[in-house]
């Protein structure tokens, strides 16, 4: 399938950088609210003063054009200042998440080269870093109005994501300023965004998502809806969000919406009435979600946007109908204006409607291949034949798709080891290769399983080396040292050996996955009082499974972030008991996390 605009879009809005596209907004509504935080609003007038006062500042520290600048910051207005600052300076942000373990962290500073980082009290990692300067970005005051701001080439880095690497190593996606400016215009309009706006920005920087929801919004003179860290993991509070911050999108991955839902549900009061548009990104959108949307906002509408952060975050928009709730998957597709889509065989030749084949994508949304990653860089973005572009790329996706006849895309799952979990996508072979960094540990295979649609988790099989015993705690605690949490597998097994093929790779498909804890263990004398009793069976809900025991860990149980959430939620709205996600992770068991339920309040049984 190939997008015929692409020719025409691609010299037309060559010029754009995707700062300008708030910088727009400055010049013709300055007092717009751009950004709101914390009960905070920032006009679109003061956004621009404030990144070009920092950009002067890091222009004066140093920074030129072409450089790469870290940013480390909690979400807030002052995080989307500073990545507006560094690219006015002419340099490209590279996001750090605060959280990231501190190897990963080191990582990705020393191999983008940063030597300025920008940071807030949250980055509390940065004096521990030789030979870079941290800048906080949240007390910036700057009367020198005198220096002059750069001219940034369209051409340019914008910014640096680093996504999982299947080799091991994480590796940075370098996009244009005009590709993702033209993709967040064209997504933007495909979407019926405008001025009147109100987007919640749910992502981390991490993940380019958040490129979706900062600057398809400033592409319109809309507003961002900044949630807090505490909230941004509380599906009860986002919930009240919504309503209070009157927000009219809702952007995410699909099993980050669902707790909202259920919360929703168990409410009693439906999706807050501003709501009118969900977008699901980042993972297969669940035809049941449909159903729900109907349910809980009957006026919603909702859109599957498909994409990679190699093409400038995004690149096709299916608009979600009602009967689509009957499919086995709602499909990509039509590709934006400007991007092209193809479905290849072996031999990249177009393979016809309804045939499988990989998938590439061409267009103005192509980027300029992976940070210092040559060869990996020629592997995957090859000159595109089907455009009269001189010099055009497409990229291959590694995706295993169809085309249909109305020009939307079938997926039917990856060609190699990378995967999505709630969204975030990762190579398993980046997990393998650190698990088998552990001394005791001779061979591993991480595989993700998807127990419902758009749902899934990670698990590892480990087989030790002779004569060693390991524990999954064990094997979560030295991942733990490298790989961002969401990265960590739920669950593992050790096992004696890999199964193999006839070709001597793992033979994924015969690693076992037993539904149930083999013996689970029964609740210790004296603690089977009615609020341990009441946890056990919040956990057997959540989790989908019975026979949980006292002192069973959540995530030997499967258990994952969203899960925690949802429990938390709840516990939140209806026990009396003010706890938080950080306390149910430090009790793990449904004893542990009974005992601290009652140190806090919690008086009242969920009904």
């Amino acid at each position: 399938m190939r997008d015929a605009r692409t020719d025409v879009d691609v010299d037309r809005h060559s010029g754009w950088t995707l700062h300008g596209l708030a910088l727009a907004q400055a010049e013709r509504r300055p007092e717009a609210p751009a950004v709101r935080h914390a009960g905070r609003e920032m006009t679109y007038g003061e956004l621009d003063a404030w990144s070009a006062a920092l950009a002067r500042l890091l222009l004066r520290r140093g920074v030129g054009p072409g450089e790469l600048v870290g940013v480390s910051m909690a979400p807030a207005a002052e995080t989307v200042v500073a990545v507006l600052a560094v690219m006015r300076a002419g340099a490209a942000y590279v996001a750090v998440d605060p959280a990231y373990p501190e190897e990963r962290i080191r990582f990705i500073l020393t191999d983008s080269g940063a030597r300025t980082v920008l940071v807030d009290e949250a980055a509390a990692w940065v004096p521990g870093l030789a030979g870079l300067e941290g800048l906080r970005a949240d007390r910036v005051t700057d009367p020198d109005t005198a220096l002059p701001l750069p001219e940034v080439d369209p051409a340019q880095l914008p910014y640096l994501i680093y996504t999982s690497g299947s080799t091991g190593r994480p590796k940075g996606a370098m996009n244009r300023h005009s590709g993702v400016a033209h993709t967040m215009r064209g997504l933007a309009d495909a979407l019926g965004l405008d001025h009147t706006d109100r987007v919640l920005q749910v992502s981390s920087l991490n993940f380019d998502l958040s490129v979706i929801e900062i600057f398809a919004t400033f592409a319109v003179g809309g507003t961002v809806v900044i949630p807090s860290e505490a909230d941004r993991t509380d599906p009860g509070a986002l919930l009240g969000l919504l309503a209070a911050e009157s927000v009219t999108t809702w952007s995410s991955a699909p099993a980050l919406l669902r707790p909202v839902t259920d919360t929703a549900r168990r409410r009693g009061h439906g999706l807050p009435a501003t709501l009118r548009t969900v977008v699901l990104a980042g993972d297969r959108f669940p035809p049941s979600m449909v159903a729900t949307l109907a349910e809980l906002g009957p006026g919603v509408r909702a859109y599957n946007v498909a994409g990679m952060t190699e093409v400038s975050c995004c690149s096709m928009v299916y608009a979600v109908r009602k009967e689509d709730a009957e499919r086995d998957a709602i499909p990509w597709g039509p590709t934006l204006p400007g991007h092209s889509a193809y479905v290849l065989d072996d031999q990249g030749r177009t393979v016809r409607d309804g045939e499988r084949g990989e998938l590439y994508i061409g267009g103005v949304g192509v980027g300029q291949g992976y940070w210092q990653c040559p060869e990996l860089t020629d592997e995957r973005f090859l000159p595109d034949p089907f455009t009269t572009v001189a010099g055009a790329t497409m990229y291959r996706t590694g995706d295993l798709a169809a085309s249909l006849p109305d020009g939307g895309i079938e997926f039917f799952g990856r060609l190699d080891g990378q995967v999505k979990i709630r969204g975030v996508r990762v190579e398993t072979g980046e997990l393998e290769t650190a698990l088998e960094q552990h001394a005791d540990i001779r061979e591993a295979v991480v595989v993700a399983r998807h127990p419902r649609v758009g749902e899934g988790l990670l698990v590892g099989y480990v087989v030790p080396e002779a004569g060693r015993l390991l524990t999954p705690a064990q094997c979560r605690e030295h991942l733990a040292r490298t790989v961002p949490a969401h990265s960590v597998p739920t669950r593992f097994f050790f096992l004696s050996g890999i199964p193999l093929l006839p070709n001597g790779k793992a033979d994924r498909s015969a690693l076992p996955f037993p539904e149930e804890p083999a013996q689970p263990e029964p609740a210790p004398a004296g603690q089977d009082d009615a609020l341990l009793g009441a946890v056990i069976r919040l956990w057997e809900e959540v989790l989908g499974r019975a026979g949980i025991g006292a002192h069973d860990e959540f995530s030997e149980l499967g258990g994952q972030s969203l899960a925690a959430m949802e429990i938390v939620g709840r516990i939140r709205e209806g026990w009396g008991a003010r706890t938080g996600l950080a306390a149910f992770l430090d009790h793990s068991t449904p004893a542990r996390y009974a005992t601290h339920l009652r140190s806090v309040g919690a008086t009242a049984l969920e009904n």
